[in-house]
């Protein structure tokens, strides 16, 4: 359980934060975090530029990791090619236990309850 000071250090260390560009931050949490530290891709534009950035930064040694549903679009696995040929990365892929992953019929289903 977090304290109201904790809370104030939170508070001040985010208006520092704020402070610094993204590409500052960036080399921040990657030089004070690896090799703890993996950026979770799900291949969109924005995950680009944070792999373009980190990669300014560190060369080809940083982690990325993805999940893989099985129901990915080919321009998703066409896109993870691309990075891994451009950066020379490794993307760890990690997969859902079959048993339980949802079909198809069940995913539309529980996608329209979501959407009420």
């Amino acid at each position: 359980m977090s304290t109201v000071a904790e809370s104030q250090d939170w508070l001040q260390r985010g208006e520092t934060l704020e402070k610094h560009s993204a590409p500052e931050l960036l080399g921040w949490a990657l030089k004070t975090f690896y090799p703890r530290i993996s950026l979770a891709c799900s291949f969109q534009a924005e995950e680009s530029v944070l792999i373009d950035m980190m990669h300014g930064i560190r060369g080809s040694d940083f982690r990325i990791f993805t999940l893989d549903t099985g129901r990915l679009n080919q321009e998703t696995y066409d896109c993870m090619d691309a990075i891994r040929e451009r950066y020379e990365v490794k993307i760890e892929v990690f997969f859902p236990d079959s048993a339980n992953r949802l079909s198809p019929a069940r995913c539309a289903v529980a996608s329209e309850r979501w959407s009420r």
